[in-house]
């Protein structure tokens, strides 16, 4: 012990260095990711587009209808009749053998206007693109949506629909 050489230390320290620097960095950077994130949902929660109101809006074609509910009815098959009618099965799905529902989320605006479309849940495949394609046809409609009401005066709403791929045998 008397005849062993004392090692050098001082290269420890001069490697904790960059990593405490690298530490500090990415912690900084971390919390300034959040902080965007919440100004991002303030100005969100500040545009008070809900998910229920009153009366939800509804795709147009169904005003000859009595009652609101026969209106809800038609106006969804309407919609879904549209949508399918468009929506082509991607190619990479189909070879794929991708299945599934596509969940997309928009805002019907206070004048009837689609805007906004985002998928929230997506199957992959190009299922998800394809349904925003379809739904951007459907905003550039000449029919306009008839808008949502809350106590009775027209409002923007966010509207959420579920859109199945099922690969027929």
């Amino acid at each position: 012990m008397m005849y062993r050489t004392k090692t050098n230390r001082k290269w420890k320290y001069l490697i904790a260095i960059p990593v405490l620097v690298f530490v500090l960095l990415f912690v900084n950077a971390c919390a300034s990711l959040n902080k965007s994130k919440e100004n991002l949902q303030q100005v969100q929660n500040n545009e008070q587009v809900p998910t229920n109101t009153d009366e939800m809006p509804r795709f147009p074609g169904c005003e000859n209808k009595s009652t609101l509910e026969d209106k809800y009815n038609c106006s969804s098959q309407k919609m879904y009749k549209y949508i399918y009618r468009y929506l082509v099965y991607p190619h990479a799905a189909k070879k794929n053998k991708i299945q599934g529902k596509v969940v997309a989320r928009f805002v019907v605006d206070s004048v009837g206007n689609m805007k906004d479309i985002e998928i929230l849940k997506d199957i992959g495949g190009g299922c998800g693109g394809e349904v925003v394609k379809v739904l951007k046809r459907m905003s550039h409609r000449s029919e306009k949506w008839i808008p949502a009401k809350q106590n009775g005066k027209k409002v923007s709403v966010h509207y959420t629909i579920p859109v199945i791929f099922r690969l027929t045998r």
